[in-house]
């Protein structure tokens, strides 16, 4: 995980701006392979308020996406700790479900641990496209989803 303490110069120019500049960059972080991104608001010397970029990447694409960092923001320092993450086995598999009378294809990712089951969850972005063609909201279209998946 890496913390950066951007945009510096943008931050005392305007706040939108400084919003514009993250924005954009956590785009980049994505694109370019960074399992997570966020940020979190602090307070940094002489209280001024600042915005840490937080990256959870892997040691091959941190190069990378430090390049990413530094060019985009005013940063002037990336602090990089090297934190174990633990991920659970999990496997997608195809489902059909039923939304307002109509049938789509889905795909479901069941999450393990010592062959265990602890969750499925249905694709987000087969969620998305579902709400969409229905023209529901999101949450209407997941509690029918999870509904099916729990019967």
């Amino acid at each position: 995980m890496w913390k950066g303490n951007p945009p510096g110069d943008a931050c005392r120019e305007a706040p939108e701006n400084a919003a514009l500049i993250v924005g954009y960059t956590l785009e980049r972080l994505r694109e370019a392979g960074a399992v997570d991104v966020y940020v979190t608001t602090a307070s940094g010397k002489k209280n001024r308020p600042v915005q840490i970029l937080h990256i959870i990447t892997n040691q091959l694409d941190y190069p990378g996406l430090m390049e990413i960092l530094m060019e985009e923001t005013s940063t002037l320092g990336v602090r990089i700790l090297d934190i174990l993450r633990l991920v659970a086995n999990h496997s997608r598999q195809p489902m059909k479900v039923m939304v307002e009378g109509q049938e789509f294809d889905i795909s479901v990712k069941t999450s393990t641990v010592d062959g265990k089951t602890i969750a499925k969850k249905p694709e987000y972005e087969d969620l998305k496209r579902i709400a969409r063609i229905l023209k529901i909201p999101l949450n209407k279209v997941r509690a029918e989803v999870v509904h099916q998946l729990n019967n």
